[in-house]
């Protein structure tokens, strides 16, 4: 049996990765700054702040794992582009690897962003699009991968960067896009929007985890996409959104200002997902936004109870 340490286990991403892994047969160890209730059954839970280089050389050392998921990192809406704490991870996350490799770890996957590409945007190739990041957040990710990338060569150690794109579904944090849209519609608010003609990369969170836990599975190293290969205006999202809620007429188009600096499109060459990883998404966005618009009615049910 596999042994697996995965960080930031109980935030957006990792919640849905742990189930695949336990499914898989890895013997799984998730890490988390929280106190919280465990929100996957069969892996075993560890409190942490891994911002302390202590607690990372004890986890290690209590685990000792083959294989690292490194999810853990700054995500709060609205603060983490330029948040200070970016910085701090960077080192951490290296402190983090070399504990890693003390205990005879063997590979690990770690996430970056799209943010690290050049911001003129476009479709972004692995090795062909210019890594020119402009937020503190996109510049720490990409310092962080230059300094693991050298670490792991270094070291012999396998190692892949996996490069999210855009993300929905349940148990995103309600700040994160499109929750404030979904929130105001399903209060019959009006419901302020960009112009929607911004074209993106979105992908259901249940395909990024399959994405993720097959790339753990697999001897695929480097720097690899993470999108559907399906963009789609913004307009296209939120449309669907709306129709699921009947408040197509709450959607206020234009009414939140974009940057001049923003990219019109930004997505994903999935060339090497697709054929060297042999991934490809699974829920159409049809399905995965009823799903999301369902979960959101089913939370606030409860929440009213």
């Amino acid at each position: 049996m596999q042994r697996i340490l995965v960080t930031g286990a109980s935030g957006f991403v990792g919640r849905y990765c742990l189930p695949q892994l336990v499914a898989s047969g890895w013997e799984v160890h998730a890490v988390s700054s929280g106190a919280g209730v465990p929100v996957s059954e069969g892996a075993m839970w560890h409190q942490a702040d891994l911002l302390d280089s202590a607690n990372a050389e004890r986890i290690m050392a209590q685990t000792r794992p083959s294989h690292l998921l490194h999810l853990a990192w700054c995500t709060t809406p609205g603060r983490f582009w330029h948040d200070e704490q970016n910085l701090a991870w960077v080192e951490a996350s290296v402190a983090l690897l070399k504990a890693f490799h003390r205990v005879g770890g063997r590979r690990v996957i770690m996430v970056g962003t799209c943010a690290e590409y050049d911001s003129t945007g476009g479709v972004c190739h692995e090795t062909a699009t210019p890594l020119r990041p402009n937020t503190t957040y996109g510049r720490s990710k990409h310092a962080l991968h230059m300094n693991a990338d050298a670490y792991c060569q270094t070291y012999k150690l396998s190692f892949a960067w996996a490069r999210l794109f855009y993300m929905y579904g349940p148990h995103a944090h309600p700040q994160r896009f499109p929750g404030q849209i979904i929130a105001a519609l399903r209060r019959g608010e009006p419901a302020p929007c960009s112009h929607g003609n911004q074209v993106r990369d979105y992908l259901y969170i249940d395909d990024v985890a399959t994405a993720l836990t097959q790339l753990v599975m697999s001897d695929l190293e480097g720097s690899i996409n993470v999108a559907s290969g399906f963009p789609i205006p913004l307009a296209m999202l939120l449309d669907g959104i709306a129709k699921r809620l009947d408040g197509e007429h709450l959607l206020q188009w234009g009414q939140v200002p974009t940057a001049e600096s923003e990219p019109r499109v930004l997505a994903a060459n999935t060339q090497r997902i697709y054929d060297e990883l042999g991934w490809r998404p699974e829920v159409r966005l049809d399905d995965g936004l009823t799903r999301l618009v369902d979960w959101w009615k089913r939370r606030h049910d409860d929440e009213s109870a």
